[in-house]
């Protein structure tokens, strides 16, 4: 149905911090989410560009501001009456149990804890901390991973088919060919650097519109045929 979208923010190989959306595992849709996270517009970016976290606290950190990017975001556990849960291992008292310095780092996390307990709902966004982010994917059908130390981004919200020949057999032959889709080197459309997401966004765009593009197999066992989640 792809309705559920999962955003798993990882660092040093581990998911630290994930972000669920209801109603967003559609490719256009899971694209305007990632842009939104990935915009830069505080202390932890120099020239408007995220910097590399040099440990797990930087990490979370940046994680959190990015998620802030978007209005209403809330943690899962969130409930006005759970405000003083005691449960350790997730959200708010997660954050209260490992952050405890007095440092900027950590003082910013606990501020920012506080912004995730506003008013929201599943469909702006449920964030994730400690054990339930490394569990996140089981939450959702469709994936984004962000990860903070190569600013790799993996996007794995399409229908895929492939083998270029096996689907003009399968779907009216030459005249339905998809087009070829050319990116720069080393740049794939389920797999990018956030400098890249503005060549990969007119290709959604064209997506969101009906069309479909194949990628030869450079990078690929097959060639792949790229379409829209709508």
């Amino acid at each position: 149905m792809g309705q559920r979208l999962i955003v798993e923010f990882r660092y040093d190989g581990e998911t630290i911090f994930g972000l669920y959306q209801h109603w967003s595992a559609y490719t256009q849709s899971a694209f305007e989410t990632l842009y939104s996270l990935i915009q830069c517009d505080n202390d932890l970016g120099t020239g408007g560009h995220w910097k590399k976290p040099t440990s797990y606290k930087e990490a979370v950190l940046q994680a959190m501001e990015m998620a802030s990017n978007i209005q209403g975001v809330v943690w899962d556990n969130y409930n006005p009456a759970m405000k003083d849960k005691d449960d350790e291992s997730f959200g708010w008292s997660y954050v209260r149990k490992t952050f405890t310095g007095d440092d900027d780092q950590s003082k910013a996390i606990r501020a920012l804890s506080e912004k995730f307990s506003n008013v929201g709902d599943r469909s702006t966004g449920l964030v994730m901390i400690g054990k339930e982010a490394e569990n996140c994917l089981d939450l959702g059908e469709y994936s984004i991973a962000i990860n903070l130390d190569d600013q790799d981004i993996q996007f794995d919200v399409f229908n895929f088919f492939e083998g270029l020949a096996e689907y003009v057999d399968c779907y009216g032959g030459e005249a339905d060919k998809p087009s070829n889709l050319v990116l720069p080197q080393n740049v794939y459309l389920d797999n990018f650097k956030y400098d890249d997401i503005d060549c990969i966004s007119p290709v959604i765009d064209k997506m969101a519109e009906g069309y479909q593009f194949y990628v030869p197999s450079i990078g690929y066992d097959k060639d792949v045929i790229f379409g829209a989640i709508a």
